[in-house]
């Protein structure tokens, strides 16, 4: 079963379709939010990485088709195409807390259907939407109560409590204050192409279970992965309280950019990998910012594979290096 639902997000990350993408939207966020992730299925689908991810499966899984079309006929919906984002974000700190906005054409109907057979189904009312409730994972140490509402044709919030997706809703509908009502680190812009973004705030005053002296100093981290005009990008950003800690922070960035320069000086292609690297810092910040050829970067990660392949490592190997049916 695991391999199974490996195979089908491997195949939906790959499929390209050409189709609006959904980046992190504000007005869709709570102003209380402390923390947010981002995954824009549509921009993800048509990377150089998921376009080389999809023709491996296709290589390597020729019945990965036929999985594809169970789905399509079970759910009535296409994986491939209809699944453009997935927002999650939440105002505290603490495990198992906060919603989730998917963004998807679905069938509301086939959806509900499916709902109501999971264990302890119940609906209840909150204005204008039903909100429905089952209980997950039931009789294991996951259980845990999950809520689900329709917001529109192609936006379904989910929650952990009804009173998380309520005031979800509220922020939805406009009663409630979105990110774009205050200035947040979490509202910033978005760079072109990201794929993947988290940020959150707060970091110094939450009641986390292990903090270091270095998280105790944090106003915020932002990260961002995605890739735009054939190269691959990663962003990171770092709000400190003190001047002196992005300096020192920066230092130590440097420092561990120099080991690696010495590590790999037989590598040539590796070192303008390192190169590419760029740190920065301000009086409250520590940024890092890397960007490198989508296409080369693949190919050195399949090298570096087929290198751990012949080495015998690791024992669960790679999904494109399982022998073919």
């Amino acid at each position: 079963m695991h391999k199974h639902m490996c195979l089908v997000g491997a195949v939906v990350l790959g499929l390209a379709g050409l189709l609006q993408a959904e980046p992190l939207q504000p007005k869709q966020i709570s102003a209380e939010a402390k923390w947010v992730v981002h995954f824009d299925v549509d921009a993800m689908r048509t990377t150089i990485f998921a376009l080389k991810a999809a023709e491996k499966v296709r290589q390597h899984f020729p019945d990965a088709e036929w999985h594809l079309d169970r789905v399509r006929a079970e759910w009535m919906f296409d994986p491939c195409t209809d699944i453009h984002g997935m927002t999650f974000y939440g105002d505290r700190l603490v495990p198992d807390t906060g919603v989730v906005l998917v963004h998807v054409n679905i069938d509301q109907k086939v959806l509900l259907e499916k709902a109501k057979q999971a264990p302890d189904y119940r609906v209840s009312k909150y204005g204008n939407y039903d909100l429905h409730t089952w209980t997950h994972a039931k009789g294991s140490k996951h259980q845990r109560d999950i809520t689900g509402a329709f917001f529109g044709r192609d936006l379904i919030v989910f929650g952990g409590s009804t009173a998380e997706v309520m005031a979800a809703l509220d922020v939805l509908d406009g009663t409630k204050p979105n990110l774009t009502a205050k200035s947040s680190p979490l509202a910033a812009p978005v760079p072109p192409g990201a794929t993947f973004v988290a940020r959150v705030v707060g970091l110094a005053d939450a009641k986390l279970p292990c903090k270091s002296p270095v998280v105790k100093q944090l106003d915020a981290v932002s990260l961002a992965l995605g890739e735009s005009q054939g190269e691959s990008f990663f962003a990171a950003e770092m709000r400190v309280k003190k001047a002196e800690l992005a300096e020192q922070m920066r230092i130590a960035a440097e420092g561990l950019r120099a080991m690696a320069m010495i590590a790999a000086a037989d590598d040539q292609q590796a070192q303008e990998m390192i190169k590419a690297l760029k740190i920065s810092s301000s009086t409250d910040m520590v940024g890092a910012e890397w960007r490198f050829s989508a296409e080369e970067l693949w190919n050195r990660m399949e090298k570096e594979c087929e290198r751990m392949k012949e080495k015998g490592w690791p024992h669960h190997k790679p999904f494109w290096f399982q022998p073919k049916r």
